[in-house]
């Protein structure tokens, strides 16, 4: 590689903004030594970056290059506790391998997939490995098809799957096509029974969601039980984040943690002051959550809630215990570097990354899965029930 101009750019980035804690930064400028005295181990600049990114053991800072390949493969899968199982596509597979599970992939077994990005990614959240032995799956094998071995009920079966345009996949939604227009809000709102509304949040990273959420007020008054599903949410804008909250609680809340920044620690934990807006009051709310709640979706709206609202439970799977603040950077290339510019610790100074556990625990099967059939929502229907 005869010119690193986009390397050192993201290297000088985060020399001067990322929060490294205590002897942190030393440990990385080693590190950056050994990466920069082995630069033949690369196949081109970008696979230096991820690895100077990967250095940092830290899921918020990350390199998002926008110009991504065109094609995947066309295999769709979900985890189900610890086993990677396939999922209805929008073409039919050849062999019926739906809630299969996925054995092996061009004749790699799954375990040594899943061992190669655990080694990559070794300190990173256990549900950003996952999403990344997916991505690896999908994108990472440069061969023209890929073979899938499958488990089926005890039957063996191994599908050829080929490469599909992204472009082709958009022309080919039909069932999906709502979930993509539902996606491209930041909220969803239905009725989903007499007296209980569901609010899906999709992310925090909307400018003026409070104002989208307040807009359904009139179903907000009329409902008893709200659900408040931030499954998948990553988080997002801070401010927006902690309005929302204020706008809920019932009284003032402390936080489970200090921040530190560059600027130094903040010694006192973060506060939300109560703004409580009467469309939420005399409520049975719920929070919905996964491993893939991340962020501010657990450390300010799961957490703020938690602390300031009497009738209220939590319920899902543990989040994903990814604290933390980042900022954006625009680079030369077009491409976008986020970097971790403020840390949460804990009344110790250590670094929380340890997630949240519902009150109430709900795991999905396959079956759930594959019939997208939502346990967790079922199980709070049959509890406002009773």
């Amino acid at each position: 590689m005869k010119y690193l101009n986009l390397y050192n750019e993201v290297k000088n980035i985060i020399s001067d903004n990322y929060i490294f804690l205590d002897n942190q930064k030393y440990i990385w400028i080693n590190r950056v030594k050994c990466l920069e005295e082995n630069l033949n181990d690369f196949k081109d600049e970008y696979s230096l970056i991820e690895e100077l990114l990967l250095t940092l053991k830290d899921p918020h800072t990350k390199y998002v290059k926008l110009n991504k390949d065109n094609e995947v493969y066309d295999i769709d899968c979900t985890w189900v506790e610890e086993s990677l199982i396939i999922m209805p596509n929008i073409f039919r597979y050849k062999n019926n391998i739906v809630g299969g599970k996925i054995l092996a992939v061009n004749d790699i077994d799954i375990d040594d997939i899943i061992k190669t990005v655990e080694e990559k990614l070794k300190g990173f959240p256990k549900s950003v490995i996952k999403e990344e032995v997916i991505k690896y799956i999908k994108t990472g094998l440069n061969t023209e098809v890929i073979y899938v071995k499958v488990n089926k009920n005890d039957n063996i079966k191994i599908e050829e799957i080929k490469r599909i345009s992204i472009d082709e996949i958009k022309k080919n939604f039909t069932k999906e096509l709502k979930e993509i227009q539902y996606n491209s809000k930041p909220i969803f709102v239905k009725e989903i029974e007499n007296n209980i509304l569901l609010i899906k949040i999709f992310s925090f990273r909307i400018q003026g969601l409070l104002e989208y959420i307040l807009n359904k007020s009139d179903l907000i008054k009329k409902n008893k039980v709200l659900i408040f599903d931030i499954r998948n949410n990553r988080g997002g804008f801070i401010k927006e984040t902690k309005r929302i909250v204020s706008s809920i609680i019932e009284k003032d809340v402390e936080l489970d943690y200090k921040i530190l920044s560059n600027e130094g620690l903040n010694n006192k934990n973060e506060k939300i002051e109560e703004e409580h807006n009467a469309i939420f009051s005399d409520k049975d709310i719920y929070i919905v959550c996964d491993e893939y709640t991340m962020s501010s979706a657990e450390f300010i709206f799961l957490s703020g809630l938690k602390k300031g609202y009497k009738n209220l439970k939590v319920i899902g799977n543990c989040t994903a215990g990814v604290s933390g603040q980042a900022k954006l950077f625009l680079l030369s290339s077009g491409d976008i570097l986020q970097v971790t510019i403020k840390k949460y610790l804990d009344k110790k100074n250590r670094e929380i990354n340890k997630g949240y556990t519902p009150d109430i625990i709900v795991k999905l099967d396959t079956e759930d899965y594959v019939n997208n059939n939502d346990k967790v929502i079922e199980t709070i229907k049959l509890m406002y029930e009773l």
